[in-house]
């Protein structure tokens, strides 16, 4: 079916807000690797934007079996491949960093079709690929193996892994919450095969090992312990819910709850990496 109707202009509207909610990782990404704020960053911010609502659609497409969303998502992938060509002055790496966001993701759907588990490494794979074109656009390097040096220090590795480790215990909450939905559609789901409590602790594993990434790029001793009573509320939210047996009916508010925080956590890392000057430079 590729005629639009009204259902699927009210699936693009979730899909509109689902990509701008995700962008915020690249943004994220390019502002804490920036001097100063540049002309690019509208061209970047249309570009990730683009390629997420491309990836956005093709997850759609699985989803429903409407062909009206495989064409959206590669129309405005190689719409956005194009923009992003011209408006990065050519820069190789940030136009495959692009195509290498959209081949995972789609992988990811099609694994999911097929066996549980190598979804998760997927999302935490495509996690760090997008945390990874934010990061591109920000240090602007066109030289392969210089951009190879800059990518794979310390303060970079942590805080990718911060992003992408808290972004798959997140999609693992969202497979509680989909069990149903998802074997409607024939999707694997882990949730289902190793039950919600075990899912949820591996939820929780993760957002302990994203946020410690975090604390380790932390330099300002108050940062460091504002993040540390924040998460310590999240551990105990957490602790609440799966002692009490209420993970199902919160899950919900558990996940607006761990995103408002995570938001939190971004902003207060932003802030001890002094980069929030950039704006007002």
């Amino acid at each position: 079916m590729l005629v639009p109707s009204l259902e699927n202009f009210d699936a693009l509207k979730k899909i509109v807000f689902q990509s701008l909610f995700i962008n915020g990782i690249p943004f994220f990404a390019y502002v804490n690797f920036i001097d100063s704020i540049k002309f690019d960053i509208v061209p970047f911010f249309i570009s990730s934007f683009l390629c997420i609502f491309s990836v956005s659609n093709m997850n759609v497409f699985f989803e429903r079996k409407n062909l009206f969303y495989l064409v959206l998502s590669m129309v405005f992938f190689i719409s956005g491949l194009l923009f992003t060509h011209i408006f990065s002055g050519s820069n190789f790496a940030i136009s495959l960093f692009y195509i290498l966001v959209y081949l995972n993701w789609g992988t990811y759907y099609i694994i999911r079709k097929i066996v549980i588990f190598p979804d998760i490494l997927l999302h935490t794979t495509g996690g760090i690929l997008i945390f990874s074109l934010g990061l591109i656009w920000g240090i602007q390097e066109k030289s392969m193996e210089k951009l190879s040096d800059s990518l794979f220090n310390n303060e970079k590795v942590f805080l990718s892994l911060f992003v992408s480790l808290a972004f798959t215990a997140g999609y693992l909450i969202d497979l509680i919450d989909d069990m149903e939905e998802d074997r409607k559609a024939g999707q694997k789901n882990l949730a289902e095969k190793i039950g919600v409590k075990l899912t949820f602790l591996l939820s929780s594993f993760l957002f302990l090992i994203s946020y410690m990434n975090g604390f380790f790029v932390m330099k300002q001793n108050i940062s460091k312990i504002i993040f540390t009573l924040l998460f310590l509320t999240h551990l105990l939210t957490a602790a609440i819910l799966f002692f009490k047996d209420r993970i199902l009916k919160f899950i919900p508010k558990y996940r607006n709850f761990y995103r408002i925080l995570f938001i939190i956590y971004c902003i207060i890392i932003t802030f001890d990496n002094r980069k929030f000057h950039s704006f007002f430079s």
